[in-house]
């Protein structure tokens, strides 16, 4: 493990902090396999076949095979069988460089070099908030997330018909992001953080902005916040779900 700087910390010059972003990033394949190939886009390509080990403290090792495809390592069904559950994960496609990312933050002098720090940052997909002692602050949507059909965010899809693939990943100069708004405060509680005008898919379910809400009411009630009126705004207990059923739940 990792202190939890890499989530919520400071250098002395710029802070950050997260919410979950909800972004989906991983996909299910539905592979057709024949003996030790599958098929994709009516050719019969040979999968990759290798074996794990899993090393167990106090016991003995664990030896499993595992079945890949362009999509990734099957994670159920049995290719012998003829069909499998292809599993494709952008953590997995490409190694992380994170450790270079947590020191990179932390000698990070405001903002904008911050911001420039995440360009390698894969998983997991935050919404990362920061202020630095120059004035400035900000939002970034971090982490790689790919290009490909909204579709594939319902069910797993067919892997062999060539119409669900990946093309590439969505490019850091477009992901989500806000410097200095002139609202002059920025709430994020892990809601939609793009509007429908939007290029690019980012996830299907979000959670309801009931939370973002009262946090945007508190932030507009503060002139010169101070540490305590922030942890007032994050202890209300107002549920707007409640508020709106209340004369409902009353008869």
């Amino acid at each position: 493990g990792v202190p939890g700087f890499p989530h919520f910390g400071h250098n002395g010059r710029v802070s950050w902090s997260v919410t979950h972003t909800a972004a989906d990033y991983q996909d299910l394949y539905i592979e057709r396999f024949e003996k030790d190939k599958y098929l994709f886009k009516d050719r019969w390509l040979k999968a990759e076949t290798y074996d794990e080990t899993i090393k167990v403290r106090g016991g003995n090792d664990i030896h499993t095979a595992v079945t890949e495809t362009r999509h990734g390592p099957v994670i159920s069904g049995d290719p012998a069988k003829g069909s499998g559950l292809a599993f494709k994960y952008t953590a997995t496609e490409k190694p992380s460089t994170w450790p270079k990312i947590l020191w990179q933050m932390l000698r990070a002098d405001g903002s904008r070099e911050l911001v420039d720090t995440m360009r390698e940052w894969v998983d997991p997909c935050n919404n990362l908030l920061f202020a630095d002692t120059h004035g400035d602050m900000g939002y970034l949507c971090r982490g790689r997330l790919p290009i490909r059909s909204k579709v594939n965010g319902w069910l797993p899809v067919p892997g062999w018909t060539g119409e669900h693939e990946w093309e590439g990943y969505i490019p850091f100069e477009e992901l989500p992001i806000s410097i200095n708004p002139p609202e002059g405060y920025i709430a994020t509680a892990n809601n939609r953080p793009v509007g429908d005008d939007y290029p690019h898919y980012i996830a299907i379910d979000f959670t309801p902005e009931f939370r973002v809400k009262r946090v945007t009411h508190g932030l507009k009630s503060l002139d010169r916040p101070t540490a305590e009126d922030m942890a007032r705004v994050h202890g209300q207990r107002v549920s707007i779900p409640a508020l709106a059923y209340q004369d409902v739940l009353k008869n």
